[in-house]
């Protein structure tokens, strides 16, 4: 009988240790995989976030948005004629099926997929600090789209709806991603600017 080979207990205890690694290992490299994205999808919303400020500063406006799923569509004001930034096309990493979070009552839109992050802009009047969106049909007095929105829908991979936060419509804090909460938490990464600093603005960006 041959004296190298392994027994079937060694075996069992070989199989029982790779297991218990992986256990271990695997958690681990998914989390600091929805770290990364997180990373990203801050640096990507601060980078849109400061053409959009130049862009204002331009033109005492900001671009329209709409709620569809293509951001080049909606800034491609941004990169043409003066290139604020080189391009838009930027993919949301947590971006699939557009759904609002069921924890909430939501459900999935059943229309087309948010790959790209998510932009709004708004007309607030300052003195009442109340809102008015403005989409493509104008809603907006011209020339006075004084805030906007943008965000990702966070590792929970659905829309909290963080538009209506902004706008002192909702009163939801969960709307926004916090990783003290849980790294895969519900809410939305967001950054904000112009007038919705009047309506919990601050609140968003100081989670960026």
């Amino acid at each position: 009988m041959r004296k190298d080979a392994f027994t079937l207990i060694e075996l069992l205890i070989v199989v029982a240790i790779i297991g218990i690694l992986a256990a271990i290992a695997v958690p681990n490299f998914m989390n600091a995989q929805v770290r990364a994205k997180v990373a990203r999808t801050k640096g990507d919303l601060r980078a849109i976030g400061i053409a959009l400020e130049s862009y204002r500063v331009d033109r005492n406006n900001y671009p329209l948005g709409a709620t569809g799923p293509d951001l080049t569509r909606d800034l491609r004001e941004l990169t043409t004629p003066i290139a604020y930034i080189s391009q838009v096309n930027l993919l949301d990493p947590f971006g699939g099926a557009d759904r609002f979070d069921t924890a909430r009552g939501g459900s999935s839109f059943g229309g087309e997929a948010q790959t790209s992050y998510k932009y709004f802009c708004f007309y607030i009047v300052p003195e009442k600090r109340s809102l008015t969106w403005a989409g493509r049909a104008g809603v907006a007095p011209e020339n006075s789209l004084n805030g906007y929105l943008l965000y990702s829908f966070g590792p929970d991979k659905a829309q909290s709806a963080l538009e209506w936060y902004a706008s002192g419509a909702g009163n939801d804090k969960g709307m926004i991603y916090h990783p003290s909460n849980g790294l895969n938490s519900d809410g939305d990464i967001g950054i904000t600017g112009g007038e919705t600093r009047f309506n919990r603005g601050a609140e968003i960006n100081n989670a960026l």
